[in-house]
């Protein structure tokens, strides 16, 4: 889930390509998630189960968008010819 918001965040923010700031967006956002979750289960029992594994599966989905947005960056740089506006 993680992996697409460092991604995109990666293309419009330039703050964060870098590592440090990605790993802190997803792993901010990743437990906000599971504090809301935690939160309507004790409120209205919405029966979700907050797993501290989750934290930690997303976090490294958003290190991993971020490794893809590098690769990304990588390819359009060796692909790009000569002249070409980008």
């Amino acid at each position: 889930m993680t992996m697409p918001l460092t991604f995109l965040f990666a293309f419009e923010v330039k703050k964060f390509t870098q590592m440090k700031t990605a790993i802190t967006l997803a792993f901010l956002t990743s437990l906000a998630i599971e504090a809301t979750q935690g939160i309507l289960d004790l409120t209205i029992h919405l029966g979700r189960i907050v797993d501290v594994d989750d934290l930690i599966f997303n976090t490294t989905g958003g290190v991993l968008g971020l490794l893809c947005y590098y690769l990304c960056i990588k390819i359009a740089s060796l692909t790009k010819r000569k002249g070409d506006k980008w």
